[in-house]
């Protein structure tokens, strides 16, 4: 028994350091910095744009749960920011970046309309360590004011932080922050996003 010693803590300790402070509840803010150096889009200084993030989420706070180490849900971990200003933020942050203007205008030319359907991070559980796996969901639209459907498409993109050994904030906030550069990206880099700005009338 003596000698099992040894592989007993073995097995205990990732299972300790997996649940943590399962008890108590996490508050982080979120940071968004870009994927990449962008560049000046030609005629964007032209283009007056306008960006509305409505978020569609049932529970606005809470951005993922802490796990124990066998996998159970514990406490909540919550954003100290509002989640559809920080999306905004980075969609309008590339856009200034690219050369428009994003000003408080009455009537701009491009109106962009987010729906943001899902941003959370879940902790996948594993023997020895884990993952933070994070998931992001956003509708996007794109034109003028009478009509706001000259570009359409779902963003869906995906975001980890791993090796994890703790179920908690700061790994949960690595993961989400992984998913929402490579979302924005995922928006920024399509070609017809960019012209429909460039063309609406």
């Amino acid at each position: 028994m003596q000698k099992l010693r040894p592989l007993i803590y073995l097995f205990l300790i990732p299972l300790f350091l997996l649940t943590g402070c399962a008890l108590t509840r996490d508050h982080v803010s979120l940071e968004y910095h870009s994927l990449t150096q962008p560049r000046v889009v030609p005629h964007a200084e032209k283009v007056h744009v306008k960006v509305d993030v409505q978020d569609h989420r049932v529970e606005k706070s809470k951005i993922s749960c802490k796990k124990n180490g066998y996998g159970m849900e514990m406490a909540s971990i919550l954003s100290k920011e509002d989640i559809g200003t920080i999306i905004n933020q980075a969609i309008s942050q590339e856009l200034t970046a690219r050369g428009f203007i994003l000003e408080a205008i009455e009537n701009p030319n491009v109106v962009i309309d987010v729906e943001l359907v899902k941003f959370y991070s879940d902790f996948k559980v594993g023997f020895f360590s884990s993952e933070s796996v994070s998931e992001l969901i956003m509708n996007v639209k794109a034109g003028n004011i009478s009509n706001k459907n000259s570009y359409r498409r779902v963003i869906s993109s995906v975001g980890k932080e791993s090796p994890v050994f703790i179920h908690g904030g700061k790994n949960a906030k690595r993961s989400l922050e992984d998913v929402l550069r490579k979302g924005v990206a995922e928006l920024m880099d399509d070609r017809e996003f960019l012209e429909t700005l460039l063309n609406v009338n």
